[in-house]
C-alpha cells in the first residue's frame, strides 16, 4: 500500500521561501526582465534589512512601489509621472551617482554582473529607498539620461574640421591574443561627440574598410578601441563626429587627423 501525502503550503510560507532563496544568492544580481521580477529584488533587498518577519510587508510594498506598466511588463514607479521638477531630482541622484567614488564603483560592478544601467543606478542608491522609489518613477527619463552619457550629454553644435584638432588617437602598446593592436582615442573638445574608428588595412589583403562602434565622448575623456583581428596590417584612416545636427570625419594620415 502506498500512502501519498500532499503538503499544502499557504501563500505566506511560499512567499517567504522566494524571497529566502533571493537572499541566498548573494552577490549573483539577476537582471529584472518583468515586473515580476523587479518586485522579487525589490521584495528580496526589503527581506534582507528588515528580516524575513517583515516578508509579506516588503512584498506588499514592493508591489505598491512598482506601478507596473502592462505594455512593457516593467515597473514604472507609484505616484504618478515624472514631473519637470522630479526630472531635476532624479538628475542631481544620477550625477551623484556617476561623480561619487563608492557609489560609481557600486554601479560600475551592477553592470557587470548584468544589469542595465537603470537597474545598475537603482542598486547604487540601495542605501536610499526614497530615492529609489523616485528613479523608477522617472524610469523613462533616467534611461534616456543614461543612454546620453549621465551629464555629457551629445552636443548640438555640428562639428567641421577645426574639431578635429581637439581629438588624438594613439596606440596603447597592446595586443590582444591575435596580435591586433588597440588605440586609445580621447578629446580634449569642449562638446561631447559620438566617436568612432575608421580601419583599413593596409596589406594586399583587399579587405574592405571596417568602422567601428561610435562610442559618446565626454570632454577630457578617452576610451579605447581595438583594430579588426582579421586586417593584416590595420591602419586609421579617419575619425568620425557626430553631434546631435550634424558630423564630420576626419582624415587621418601619418597618425594626425585634420
Amino acid at each position: 500500500m502506498r500512502f501519498i501525502v500532499r503538503c499544502n503550503v499557504s501563500a505566506r510560507i511560499r512567499l517567504v521561501f522566494v524571497l529566502l532563496a533571493f537572499c541566498m544568492l548573494g552577490s549573483q544580481v539577476v537582471r529584472a526582465q518583468s515586473c515580476g521580477d523587479d518586485i522579487t529584488r525589490a521584495a528580496g533587498l526589503c527581506v534582507q534589512k528588515r528580516g524575513l518577519d517583515a516578508a509579506l510587508d516588503c512584498r506588499q510594498a514592493a508591489v505598491r512601489d512598482c506601478a507596473c506598466n502592462t505594455a512593457t511588463n516593467r515597473c514604472s514607479g507609484a505616484g504618478g509621472s515624472c514631473s519637470a521638477q522630479l526630472e531635476a531630482e532624479a538628475k542631481i541622484n544620477v550625477d551623484w551617482i556617476l561623480a561619487d567614488r563608492g557609489a560609481r564603483g557600486t554601479f560600475e560592478s551592477h553592470k557587470q554582473l548584468g544589469e542595465s544601467p537603470f537597474d545598475a543606478a537603482v542598486s547604487a542608491q540601495a542605501h536610499n529607498p526614497p530615492v529609489q522609489k523616485l528613479l523608477r518613477q522617472c524610469r523613462g527619463w533616467v534611461e534616456a539620461y543614461l543612454g546620453r552619457g549621465g551629464p555629457c550629454t551629445l552636443s548640438d553644435t555640428p562639428p567641421d574640421a577645426a574639431a578635429c584638432r581637439c581629438i588624438t588617437v594613439l596606440p596603447t602598446g597592446q595586443f590582444d591574443q591575435t596580435g591586433a593592436p588597440s588605440y586609445k582615442v580621447s578629446s580634449s573638445c569642449t562638446g561631447a561627440y559620438n566617436i568612432s574608428v575608421q580601419f583599413i588595412d593596409a596589406s594586399a589583403s583587399g579587405a574592405p574598410p571596417s568602422t567601428g562602434q561610435p562610442q559618446l565622448v565626454c570632454p577630457s575623456k578617452s576610451f579605447v578601441v581595438r583594430a579588426p583581428q582579421t586586417f593584416l596590417i590595420p591602419s586609421i584612416s579617419g575619425v568620425r563626429l557626430q553631434s546631435a545636427n550634424g558630423g564630420h570625419t576626419c582624415v587621418c594620415r601619418d597618425k594626425l587627423c585634420s
